[in-house]
């Protein structure tokens, strides 16, 4: 679970969230929603502790452990100058057979053992998604997972997610709500420095929650 108490962050001359009381259950896949600078990267920078704020965040998990909290970034780094493999084994801690064997559910043999410098943005993406899943931390975030993804892997991590999400808490961002719609169990809507969970009817899409909420 994800606690957090009187949650306060503030820019220069720009509020992003005041006084914010939420709990973020163990399990299942949780949708964050909110226009373009709302606060939802803030929001999962503030709980790995990368940048200040005021008030409490909670969590179940030893936050710089990968297998505990595993957060995949719209701009996530990789080492350039090693290959796919190898970077799938540097931060996944594994051997090169696993490394294998799940890496070619997304990439090819031959793209694997190339230097991710020449990867395209989808292609990184998807090393990140190899990472994961290996992994199995009890926390996943993902920014904006589905930029940059071809229709058949957005397939496959649908399955995927729909696993992991039995033994671990995802939280999501994106503005694809076509992607999102059939895997999410709630939504968090970010508004007016707030985060309000919204109760899932079955007859509202997430765009008619959208333009309910947000805009």
């Amino acid at each position: 679970m994800i606690k957090l108490r009187d949650l306060s962050v503030a820019y220069t001359d720009k509020v992003i969230f005041k006084d914010v009381d939420l709990d973020i259950p163990d399990e299942g896949i949780s949708f964050l929603m909110g226009k373009n600078g709302s606060g939802k990267t803030t929001l999962i920078k503030c709980i790995l502790d990368l940048m200040d704020y005021k008030g409490k965040i909670e969590t179940n998990c030893e936050k710089q452990d990968l297998k505990e909290l595993f957060v995949i970034f719209d701009d996530s780094a990789l080492y350039n100058g090693l290959t796919g493999l190898d970077n799938i084994m540097q931060f996944a801690s594994c051997d090169k057979k696993t490394a294998f064997e799940y890496g070619e559910q997304y990439l090819n043999r031959d793209l694997l053992l190339k230097k991710t410098k020449t990867y395209s943005y989808g292609e990184r993406k998807k090393v990140f998604l190899i990472i994961l899943e290996i992994l199995k931390p009890k926390i996943i975030i993902m920014d904006e997972v589905s930029n940059g993804l071809d229709y058949e892997t957005m397939v496959l991590l649908k399955e995927r997610f729909f696993e992991l999400s039995k033994n671990s808490l995802i939280i999501m961002t994106g503005h694809q709500f076509e992607f999102y719609k059939n895997i999410i169990n709630r939504v968090y809507v970010i508004h007016d420095k707030t985060i309000e969970r919204i109760e899932m009817d079955n007859n509202m899409s997430l765009e008619e929650i959208y333009e309910k909420t947000v805009k």
